[in-house]
């Protein structure tokens, strides 16, 4: 499923506002996520996106800084 990113948002270790980030996204990019993810809310939404990067390392994107389109 492919994202815009809507809202600057921090790429993070794990689906929850207390995993360790690993940098921003700028708004504007499109995004091809592997599946969504429920985890800890962040401003009352739970759902994140998981993308694996180029070392198969997991990444979540935080679902409120996201529009969605389901391919």
């Amino acid at each position: 499923m492919k994202g815009k990113i809507v809202r600057r948002v921090n790429i993070r270790t794990g689906p929850g506002k207390r995993f360790k980030s690993l940098g921003t996204v700028q708004v504007g990019r499109v995004l091809e996520f592997e599946k969504r993810v429920e985890g800890e809310a962040l401003d009352g939404i739970n759902l994140w996106y998981l993308l694996r990067n180029n070392q198969g390392k997991k990444q979540y994107y935080w679902a409120g800084a996201i529009d969605v389109e389901i391919d």
